[in-house]
């Protein structure tokens, strides 16, 4: 036996709209936790375990959704439980060969069970402008707060690089 549900849209008690389906059949939700920041700087040198000050959220195409990246501890806090995914990218290399950078969990770089956590590196033989870029999935509790460090000492160059995440559910 199957039953079909009929509805346009899915509120909680308080009448604000969780779900809602269009006529076609796609489904949107309410307002989802999400992120797109940048620094506000030019090149700026970074040691190791620095947090990157990512402190635009309201520029052009950044954004934060619910405001829950603080963009004066330069952290995302997570407001519920639930998968997360992110994305990080530097523009890096300025004047020296070897940056890293990674994301830090409650004050600690993410433990993925490795010797080195999960981060991101880039080296090369002569300094030369390049970029970094990594996505990863997180899986957090309420309150958890995500912030990008430099893991190595490393340059960076602010308006060209980007942080950004939201709920998976």
């Amino acid at each position: 036996m199957s039953s079909v549900l009929k509805v346009d849209e899915i509120q909680n008690t308080g009448g604000t709209s969780a779900l809602t389906i269009d006529s076609s059949g796609r489904v949107f939700r309410g307002v989802i936790p999400a992120f797109m920041v940048s620094y506000n700087a030019t090149w700026v040198q970074l040691s190791a375990n620095d947090v990157i000050p990512f402190n635009v959220d309201n520029a052009g195409k950044f954004f934060n959704h619910g405001g829950h990246f603080n963009t004066s501890n330069y952290g995302f806090t997570a407001p519920v439980t639930g998968l997360y995914s992110f994305l990080f990218n530097a523009y890096t290399a300025q004047s020296d060969t070897f940056n890293a950078f990674g994301p830090f969990l409650n004050g600690s770089l993410v433990n993925t069970g490795t010797t080195y956590g999960l981060y991101v590196q880039s080296g090369e033989d002569a300094a030369a402008d390049h970029s970094v870029s990594y996505t990863f999935l997180l899986n957090l509790s309420a309150n958890d707060v995500i912030k990008m460090h430099a893991t190595s000492g490393s340059d960076i160059y602010g308006h060209q690089s980007r942080f950004g995440g939201y709920l998976i559910g």
